[in-house]
């Protein structure tokens, strides 16, 4: 029988380091992550996750303890399985028009986006703009994300001043130390995309995000009002309609929060909202998106879902 694996495992802060002895060579490291609870309870610091340092690899909890025998792992706070976790939150508010795949083991991840944006068509018969509708980009997460951001490889065709197939792109009007999180990144890109926020390059600037198509740049000035109103119709939609109020709709799931009757509306939040508030609420700030009405005497109000708000801010509030 063999010697139990040694695994050297470094704190968060990396200050300090430890040894784990694992009992078999197959033992998986989720066993290594158990251990690590104690020291890093969920309630303080997330999903930890931990890093090969000679590769900058993520290590999967289902890698055996042999694989990785006399390295050092790092540990990471807040990685790869808290960014998912944003990117679950953020899907379930945006409904079809946001998804993503990962890889287990893998510190990249695929982002497909279903939002309107323009595309260039050339062909013998001359160039046309049309509206595409999906968008792909690739995050990947650095070995010492959170503190650093993620890199953002744009891979699909698009007309746009800031954003070019297969080059690294950043959202306008965003910075990372702002609010250093993934639902606050992608929000703030699918803002670029639709055009809410866009670097034209009347002047100089030393942000990340820089012109990157000037042909699409003076298109976008010359019809900024037209792709404004598509961009807010877009971002602060309905997904479905609200037929008369609340309590007379087949269509919707809510749940009822105040008083059916008195001065104060009653507020209906749909099962979408309720779990935006809880998962978004709780990082940054953003729009309620619903309807308003009245029934006789008493004012209600339905909030279907949640969008984020980035940083930059949006001074101009949605209407719908």
């Amino acid at each position: 029988m063999g010697e139990a694996p040694q695994i050297f495992v470094r704190t968060s802060d990396g200050k300090q380091f430890h040894s784990w002895a694992s009992p078999t060579a197959e033992t998986p490291i989720a066993k290594l992550l158990e251990s690590l609870l104690d020291e890093y309870p969920l309630s303080q610091h997330g999903p930890i996750d931990l890093v090969d340092e000679s590769s900058g690899k993520l290590i999967a909890p289902e890698v055996s303890a042999g694989t990785v025998a006399n390295r050092i792992l790092a540990v990471r706070t807040r990685y790869v399985s808290d960014a998912l976790g944003q990117l679950d939150a953020l899907r379930v508010q945006e409904a079809s028009a946001v998804d993503y795949f990962h890889e287990p083991g893998s510190s990249t991840i695929a982002l497909n986006l279903w939002y309107p944006g323009i595309v260039r068509i050339d062909s013998s018969a001359g160039s046309k703009l049309v509206v595409k509708g999906s968008h792909r980009a690739m995050l990947t997460l650095p070995k010492d994300f959170p503190e650093k951001p993620p890199h953002i490889l744009w891979l699909s065709p698009i007309f746009h001043p800031n954003l070019s197939a297969d080059n690294e792109v950043w959202p306008m009007k965003y910075n990372w130390s702002d609010a250093p999180s993934v639902l606050t990144l992608v929000t703030a890109l699918i803002d670029t995309v639709v055009g809410l926020t866009i670097h034209l390059g009347r002047r100089f600037s030393i942000r990340r995000c820089q012109v990157q198509n000037s042909r699409a740049s003076n298109w976008y000035r010359r019809n900024r009002k037209a792709v404004a109103s598509l961009a807010k119709r877009t971002r602060y939609r309905l997904d479905g309609p609200l037929m008369g109020r609340p309590l007379e709709s087949t269509n919707v799931h809510w749940n009822i929060k105040g008083a059916l009757t008195g001065g104060d509306p009653t507020v209906f939040l749909s099962r979408r909202a309720v779990r935006g508030i809880l998962e978004i609420g709780i990082r940054n700030s953003g729009w309620l998106i619903g309807k308003q009405g009245r029934h006789g005497q008493a004012p209600w109000i339905f909030v279907e879902r949640i969008v984020p708000l980035p940083p930059h801010g949006n001074s101009e509030a949605p209407a719908n």
